[in-house]
């Protein structure tokens, strides 16, 4: 119990942070309306764009429908991915808010990531059975 409170906690704050950053939006590699086969894999590239000055942290809560996708591996450009943008750790919570959701933060203690390219982290996705499943992305800078 005191762990989900923490997450739910932890959820809110980036939440109510991300509602802030209003000219802050994500990019993705993945066009709307793409269709793929079940059991067919396909990996969603999650970026930062319109960013106005350097970032130290980053990241996205995603929710998607768990009866039709899985989120097989989520990894980040912390060094796991090229370039090397984020000092790891980062911190991953599979199933943040229950099934069908996933929570992503990072950090730059350094010099910071550019606005020019701001590479969060890249999803793969596995469709699991026939339907329509609306992926949202919410942005925490």
């Amino acid at each position: 119990m005191k762990k989900s409170l923490i997450v739910w906690a932890l959820t809110l704050v980036l939440a109510v942070v991300s509602d802030n950053a209003v000219a802050i939006e994500y990019t993705t590699n993945i066009s709307p309306g793409l269709t793929v086969e079940v059991s067919e894999c396909f990996y969603m590239d999650i970026r930062l764009e319109n960013v106005p000055t350097l970032l130290i942290t980053a990241g996205f809560f995603m929710v998607h429908d768990s009866s039709l996708a899985t989120i097989a591996e989520v990894a980040a450009y912390d060094g796991e991915l090229e370039p090397d943008l984020w000092d790891g750790p980062t911190y991953k919570v599979p199933d943040a808010a229950g099934p069908g959701t996933y929570l992503l933060a990072c950090l730059n203690l350094g010099a910071g990531v550019s606005p020019d390219d701001v590479r969060i982290a890249r999803a793969e996705i596995c469709p699991i059975a026939a339907g329509i499943n609306t992926i949202t992305i919410t942005t925490i800078p």
